[in-house]
């Protein structure tokens, strides 16, 4: 749901727009080059730091009009994503979340909306499928132990809407995990 809002294509003017940039490009070439032990864990962490510079970047220079990053970067808004993220399985109303954020129902609902580009329990329950499909491929959850960590009250409400939103049930979509696993690693 992050990438989504990153534009298709960013250019970024090296250190003058994100200070310690060519420094951070010389150490993960140099990394790269290496065989040291524990290279990969760096590569990855130097990956994540690059990653939220160009994330900071994005948001700062105002290059995101819609999604998440647009959402991040509007104060009110920022404290309801994170809230969701943090808890998406809470009994989030547009009222708690209005209250979270600090502002009206009403402002909060059309802000959030032309920010992010869909209202907010729209895109709570598509937090909460993506969150439930990565649940999922744990086999020893349930679906109705992740239907209830979402906040679902009912494994058959969590199934449909799961369904509506990812196209397959939750059983079809764990099989179907499997088998691009057990594809994977032969």
């Amino acid at each position: 749901m992050l990438l989504d809002s990153l534009p298709a294509v960013l250019v970024i003017d090296g250190e003058a727009a994100i200070p310690g940039l060519s420094g951070l490009g010389r150490l993960l070439a140099s990394e790269a080059d290496s065989n040291a032990l524990g290279r990969q864990i760096v590569l990855d962490r130097l990956s994540d730091v690059l990653f939220v510079a160009i994330l900071r970047y994005v948001v700062a220079t105002g290059r995101v009009s819609r999604g998440v990053l647009a959402g991040l970067g509007d104060p009110a808004i920022s404290r309801a994503l994170a809230a969701m993220t943090r808890e998406p399985g809470a009994p989030w109303t547009l009222a708690t979340l209005a209250s979270r954020a600090g502002t009206s129902r009403t402002v909060f609902a059309q802000t959030f909306a032309r920010l992010v580009g869909e209202p907010p329990m729209s895109w709570l329950t598509r937090l909460r499928m993506e969150r439930g499909a990565a649940l999922l491929q744990d086999r020893t959850r349930s679906v109705g132990q992740v239907a209830e960590s979402l906040g679902y009250q009912t494994e058959a409400a969590f199934r449909r809407a799961f369904k509506r939103t990812r196209g397959v049930g939750p059983g079809a979509h764990r099989r179907g995990a499997s088998v691009g696993r057990e594809v994977a690693n032969s």
